[in-house]
């Protein structure tokens, strides 16, 4: 029940955020769904990821004193912020469309009728 709520708040949350983009509704099936939505969120993904990589890149690479403080940490952040937009555009639609796959399977079981009934 509560798994079920939460879904539907980021779902809800969503909605409100990129309004009029609701592909489950489009007559799209899952797949074009999904490509769709990476396209979408190509562009702000990868100037978001770009910006934080570019801002952290003298901290990144500097040599003065004090450095030692800062540029592990840096490092960490700009590795990180690269590794982001692969995730967000590669890994997650992956996970989304296993997972919706999953839900219609378990949907399906419960709706198919026992045998002896």
């Amino acid at each position: 029940m509560t798994k079920r709520k939460l879904v539907h708040e980021i779902d809800g949350a969503l909605k409100a955020r990129f309004p009029g983009v609701d592909f489950s509704e489009g007559g799209l099936d899952r797949t074009q769904s999904v490509v769709r939505a990476c396209e979408i969120h190509l562009r702000p993904v990868l100037t978001t990821c770009f910006a934080a990589c570019v801002g952290l890149l003298p901290a990144a690479l500097s040599a003065s004193i004090g450095a030692q403080a800062q540029k592990p940490l840096a490092l960490v952040v700009v590795g990180g912020t690269l590794l982001v937009p692969a995730l967000i555009l590669l890994v997650l639609p992956v996970l989304i469309d296993l997972f919706s796959r999953r839900r219609e399977l378990s949907e399906a079981r419960e709706l198919r009728p026992m045998p002896g009934e």
